[in-house]
C-alpha cells in the first residue's frame, strides 16, 4: 500500500480509518512474519556458518594433537631405543668380560692340566728309560764280566 499523507487522514471517515487500521496491522503482520522467516533464516546460515568454523578449527586441533602425540610418542621411542641399546651394550661388556675371565680361568686349567701331564708323562718315561737303562747296564756288565772271566781263564790257562 502506497503512503499516506497526514491530510489524507483527516479527509477520511472513521469507518475508513478502522479499514486502513486493519490494512495496516496486517499489513505490519505479514511484514513481520517475513522478518520473522528470513530472520530464522539468517540465524540458520549463521549457525551454519559457526558450525563450520567450530568443525574446522575442531580438526585443525586434532591435528595438531595429533602431530603432538607422534613427536612425543617419537621422543619417548628414541629415548627407550637409547636406553636398550645402553642396557644391551651393558650387558654386552659384561658377557664379554664373563666370556674373557672364563677363557683365562678354562686356559689356566689347561695349562696346568697339561703341564701335569707332562711332567707325569715325563717321569713315567724316565723311569721305563732308567729301567731300560739299568737292564741294559746290567746286561752289559754281565756280558763283559763273562767275557773278563774267559780271558781271565783263558789267561789262567795260559
Amino acid at each position: 500500500l502506497s503512503l499516506l499523507n497526514m491530510n489524507d487522514l483527516d479527509d477520511m471517515t472513521k469507518t475508513q480509518l478502522k479499514v486502513r487500521l486493519v490494512q495496516m496491522a496486517k499489513e505490519m503482520e505479514d511484514r513481520t512474519k517475513w522478518e520473522a522467516i528470513r530472520l530464522q533464516e539468517f540465524l540458520v546460515m549463521k549457525e551454519k556458518e559457526v558450525e563450520d568454523k567450530y568443525v574446522l578449527l575442531i580438526k585443525k586441533l586434532r591435528l595438531e594433537a595429533e602431530n603432538l602425540m607422534q613427536e612425543r610418542l617419537a621422543e619417548q621411542k628414541k629415548l627407550l631405543t637409547k636406553q636398550a641399546e645402553e642396557a644391551l651394550a651393558e650387558q654386552k661388556a659384561s658377557s664379554d668380560a664373563f666370556i674373557e675371565s672364563s677363557l683365562k680361568i678354562q686356559e689356566q686349567a689347561y695349562n696346568e692340566e697339561r703341564e701335569a701331564f707332562e711332567k707325569k708323562v715325563e717321569e713315567a718315561m724316565n723311569a721305563k728309560y732308567e729301567e731300560l737303562y739299568g737292564k741294559s747296564l746290567a746286561k752289559v756288565k754281565e756280558e763283559f764280566s763273562s767275557k773278563m772271566d774267559k780271558k781271565v781263564k783263558q789267561m789262567e790257562s795260559l
